[in-house]
């Protein structure tokens, strides 16, 4: 130490301890709230899906039974487009008054009474046009008829009770 110099007297302070110092690039800790954004945005994800999948599961729904219902509208037409098809036919059988004991190509189409036999838009059973001629049995000398075809929707307004292997309703017409 040095006399003559009055600062050489004072003790030197203590060093200063080093703050402690956050790394440059790292991420504050995540907060509560962050959390809870997060969490918001997963219920919000969910959410939506679910609504999507109802939405889809719903539209599909609603597809086949507008589906159902158009193949219904096919059949009753077509039950119609048949029996004018008999309706021809009829005149031109002997005393004027018989209808065929089957429908068949040879019965429909090569008469010229249709262009070609329709068929049930599924054509699978139970969805198939059915025709029996009147009186029950009959072969050549039919006086009448019943068509029918077996509709998908109940809740047809023209509908019948279910018969023969149909289970929802029947569309049908008779003479």
């Amino acid at each position: 130490m040095d006399e003559n110099n009055p600062l050489s007297n004072i003790q030197p302070s203590q060093p200063a301890q080093a703050e402690s110092a956050t790394p440059i690039n790292s991420q504050p800790p995540k907060t509560k709230k962050a959390t809870f954004g997060l969490i918001k945005k997963i219920i919000i994800i969910l959410i939506l899906l679910l609504v999507i999948a109802a939405a889809v599961i719903f539209g599909q729904r609603y597809y086949k039974a507008w589906q159902a219902k158009q193949r219904d509208s096919q059949r009753k037409a077509d039950i119609q487009d048949l029996q004018k098809a008999l309706e021809s036919i009829r005149p031109r059988t002997q005393d004027q008054k018989y209808y065929p004991g089957d429908i068949t190509e040879s019965t429909m189409v090569k008469t010229g009474a249709m262009s070609k036999l329709p068929k049930d838009p599924l054509n699978k059973p139970p969805y198939i046009y059915l025709y029996q001629g009147r009186p029950i049995g009959c072969t050549a000398t039919c006086t009448g008829y019943i068509l029918f075809a077996c509709l998908e929707n109940a809740k047809d307004p023209q509908g019948q009770a279910p018969k023969a292997t149909c289970q929802t309703k029947i569309y049908e017409v008779s003479k």
